[in-house]
């Protein structure tokens, strides 16, 4: 669960990722669990961390831009896709907002994680050397290029 791990495990030496000293507030929800925190931002200014549950549904993830969702575990298609409407830049000049996701695929090839297959299927051991092939090739170190172009040897053999 999240919440544990940004705040810690009350009751516990278990400490969160989030230090004391920053967390200027948190107002919960019945049954203990956070709703929002209120977090000093090295900016000087103060950042909010709102917590919800897949179970409340995709209507709860509706509302105003956000700028980073961390989703932890496998969600349904349509609350994944309510939270990248969240993430989208609204002006020329902003920057969308990042989603990230962590999760152990429990249920199998679901929607949620063919979404992030390419062509909803594993990538064959040759399309995943192609990959990092392309990448290094993309960077300025000589020494990856050089392992990409051993790589690519391989793979033609």
């Amino acid at each position: 669960m999240i919440q544990a791990e940004l705040l810690g495990t009350e009751g516990t030496t278990k400490r969160g990722m989030l230090p004391k000293w920053a967390i200027l507030g948190v107002s919960f929800r019945r049954g203990g669990v956070a709703d929002l925190i209120h977090v000093r931002h090295s900016s000087g200014g103060t950042s909010t961390i709102g917590l919800k549950s897949f179970e409340m549904g995709r209507e709860s993830f509706q509302g105003t831009r956000k700028d980073f969702i961390w989703l932890d575990e496998e969600c349904p298609r349509d609350v994944m896709g309510e939270c990248q409407m969240r993430l989208m830049a609204t002006r020329p000049s902003e920057a969308p907002g990042l989603l990230l996701c962590s999760f152990t695929p429990l249920l199998g090839l679901s929607s949620s994680v063919l979404y992030f297959l390419p062509g909803g299927r594993f990538p064959s051991q040759y399309e995943q050397c192609q990959r990092i092939v392309e990448r290094f090739d993309e960077c300025g170190n000589t020494a990856q290029r050089a392992f990409a172009r051993r790589l690519e040897g391989w793979m033609n053999e």
